[in-house]
């Protein structure tokens, strides 16, 4: 059945069909009806007002109330501020000159904003930066909590022909810049790497913390060294330009700026060049120097060997770089002169002669006969000459560095009173520097041992401490303190780096004052017997230290090789067939003048034999710089070129 409503001429009309036959009938509505027609209609009329009314209302409010602000955000749409970060402060040494500084550099940087197909983009990228597309990635998850216009750091330090492909294929990139900001260089290489320390790109982690509240994601702050102590000082104060750009990120014209603002800069107690002196002699080898004024404590070379790469460390390591740096048998990565603990070897000689010197345990001038060998207990102590030394008080035996002479003192002693004057020297304990990561070494005691290894203290034990063998252990600048203090009349100086904190404009922001610790329990006459002794020690016939006297100066030290292992089978070879982890370490400690102390300095060759015959040259050689940069270019020949004169023999313990 089909029904049709139509309208007729003044009439409702209801047409019906069914099968073959038509009933045609037409009446007129009920007037109720229509009513309710009407009714309908105007309900979605005044819908359909509601709506236009609803539009009409927020197009008013969007454009008239909050007209201002949209045009603001408009604005900023097109107009971006751009970060430029301050340069770091420069490091200088004590005469002035630069050893690191801050150079301008390219980055490669991408703004998300920018950007409609990132997948796409960093795949571009990763051919032309020579980077893998998941290393790029990495930066861009790092930064996932930044706003979008801001810049991420892709690639840092770029060279200049690969900043030259990225700006031909520019267009093609969009929301991709490169951006000029500083980069630090070392003047002078990787000299006194350990010290100044490297730069790493800060953590999220990091930017919450106090210390780097001013710092933004992505940048370089101090990682280690001096670089780290030191980040308030030297970092920059960052700044800005404000830059119109295009649909594609790119710079339109700059409409201000605020120029960054660079840190401060540090002048160090270091002296370039006797750094750079230390460090060539030490060349090829592992170990430490460190000398310093033993007036004052200040620091006049700093040198862990071998350097570390800082370049490397800027760039970032690789897990292959990282893995060399670790399993490499020279031990580049600890700072040798506060990290590296040994055995001091003869170099302790110098405690337990005012040790038996104070507590009067022997008379000076009273003879001991070494005949090479020191039954104790039931074992035999051997003397590094294994003929003896004959008869010897203590002047010859701190100048020939004979072990019967002191392995006696050292029973005399006893373990007790050893370990008070070695600490009274400042060993056992740090020597306070501001770097991280100082060891303490070790002054062994009864209560320690017991404490460590659940056994007693064996008398024994005693007589190896006393020749600095055993458990004891030192590092390089505590040494360094021990003949500092000999040489200055018994102040322990804190060592000092820095010498003052200078503005960029030049004014002085912080000047460092000479610290003096303690005072060692050694009085004025017996620090003058010991001078005396390690005068000789360098300048008398058959002294160990023969390699390390000059002709124009007199200089006084100690000669010292520690045993790493106790190896018999290895004693009458050659070291060469020794393997290298087995070998003992050369240590030589020095001061000079004798009569008026200017340089104290301390030598420690890692694995590589005698103190006399491997480290003593290397304090000559710093020791002579040093005389001869004080002599002047005017100064005699002789003067500026002091010659050494050698004693013959071989006795270099």
């Amino acid at each position: 059945m089909v029904m049709i409503l139509g309208v007729l001429p003044d009439k409702w009309s209801i047409v019906r069909q069914t099968g073959s036959k038509r009933d045609l009938r037409i009446r007129a509505f009920d007037p109720a009806e229509i009513e309710e027609y009407h009714r309908r209609f105007d309900r979605i009329t005044v819908f359909v007002i509601v709506v236009f009314a609803v539009f009409f209302a927020r197009l008013w409010y969007l454009q008239i109330i909050k007209g201002d602000e949209y045009l603001k955000r408009s604005e900023r749409n097109c107009l971006r501020i751009q970060y430029m970060p301050g340069p770091r402060g420069d490091i200088l040494d004590r005469h002035g000159q630069v050893l690191v500084q801050s150079r301008p550099s390219f980055s490669i940087s991408l703004v998300r904003e920018d950007v409609k197909d990132i997948n796409k983009l960093l795949n571009r990228l990763s051919s032309l930066l020579k980077k893998s597309p998941a290393s790029l990635w990495e930066k861009v998850v790092a930064a996932k909590n930044m706003p979008r216009y801001m810049p991420i750091r892709l690639c840092e330090d770029v060279d200049a022909d690969t900043v030259a492909l990225i700006e031909m294929y520019k267009f093609e990139m969009p929301g991709v810049t490169i951006e000029i900001e500083p980069k630090r260089s070392y003047v002078y290489g990787n000299m006194a790497a350990h010290l100044f320390g490297y730069l790493g790109e800060i953590n999220e982690k990091e930017l919450k913390g106090e210390l780097f509240k001013n710092v933004r994601l992505g940048e370089l702050v101090g990682r280690c060294g001096l670089e780290k102590v030191y980040q308030a000082d030297l970092a920059g104060i960052g700044g800005g330009r404000q830059v119109e750009v295009d649909a594609a990120g790119r710079v339109i014209s700059v409409y201000g700026d605020i120029p960054p603002v660079s840190g401060n800069n540090i002048h160090l107690t270091l002296d370039a060049d006797l750094q750079r002196v230390a460090e060539d002699a030490m060349a090829g080898r592992s170990g430490a120097v460190v000398a310093m004024d033993p007036r004052n404590g200040k620091i006049l070379t700093w040198a862990s060997c071998p350097n570390i790469d800082l370049e490397a460390f800027l760039h970032g390591l690789s897990r292959e770089e990282w893995a060399g740096l670790v399993n490499d048998p020279l031990r580049p990565l600890p700072d040798k002169v506060i990290q590296g603990q040994y055995p001091p070897g003869s170099t302790y000689k110098i405690i337990t002669m005012a040790a038996a010197l104070e507590e009067k345990v022997i008379d000076p001038a009273a003879p001991l006969y070494c005949s090479g060998h020191y039954p104790f207990g039931n074992r035999v102590y051997r003397c590094w000459e294994e003929k003896g030394h004959g008869s010897v008080a203590m002047h010859k035996a701190i100048v020939r560095s004979c072990d019967v002479y002191f392995y006696e003192m050292g029973r005399r002693l006893g373990v007790n009173r050893l370990a008070h004057y070695a600490r009274g020297f400042g060993l056992g304990s740090p020597a306070k520097v501001e770097l991280e990561h100082e060891k303490s070494g070790l002054v062994p005691t009864p209560e320690w041992k017991l404490k460590r290894f659940k056994v007693p203290w064996q008398e024994g034990e005693t007589i190896s401490i006393a020749i600095g063998q055993g458990f004891d252990l030192v590092t390089p600048l505590q040494m360094l303190r021990v003949i500092s203090a000999v040489a200055n009349g018994g102040a322990l100086y804190r060592p000092q780096f820095v010498e003052k904190i200078v503005s960029p404009d030049g004014k002085t922001i912080k000047q460092f004052k000479p610290i003096i610790d303690s005072k060692v329990p050694v009085s004025q006459r017996n620090l003058e017997i010991i001078r005396d002794g390690l005068a000789g020690v360098v300048n008398e016939p058959h002294g160990t230290g023969g390699a390390c006297r000059l002709s124009t100066v007199m200089v006084g030290g100690k000669t010292g090789t520690a045993q790493v292992v106790r190896l018999p089978a290895y004693r009458e070879k050659n070291i060469s067939a020794i393997p290298y982890k087995y070998r003992d370490h050369a240590w030589f400690v020095a001061f000079a003048p004798v009569k008026d102390p200017e340089i104290a300095i301390a030598v420690l060759v890692e694995h590589s034999g005698h103190g006399g015959s491997i480290a003593a040259p290397v304090a000559r050689a710093v020791l002579e710089e040093y005389f001869s940069k004080k002599a002047g270019p005017d100064a005699p020949a002789h003067l500026r070129e002091a010659t050494l004169v050698r004693t013959g023999g071989a006795n270099d313990r």
